[in-house]
């Protein structure tokens, strides 16, 4: 046992359910508005040294015939 709170179950969502499902917290930017810097950018995903290089990103997943979803929103 441990003194902290784990999260033990996770899924990969579409980012556009974020603004649906959470409108207060998530908006759509627009792409002409965004400066330099925010447009280059890259989200740099956790290292996980069991995972092929690019098992997290989506594309990948969609490719490989795995969806990049947990099929929950329909």
């Amino acid at each position: 046992m441990t003194t902290k709170e784990y999260m033990h179950c996770t899924t990969s969502i579409d980012p556009k359910w974020l603004v649906s499902a959470a409108p207060s917290f998530f908006k759509v930017a627009d792409a002409g508005k965004l400066s330099k810097r925010k447009k280059a950018e890259r989200i740099q995903p956790l290292y996980n040294k069991f995972a092929a290089e690019d098992d997290w990103r989506l594309s990948a997943q969609k490719r490989q015939g795995r969806g990049g979803g947990g099929g929950t929103w329909g």
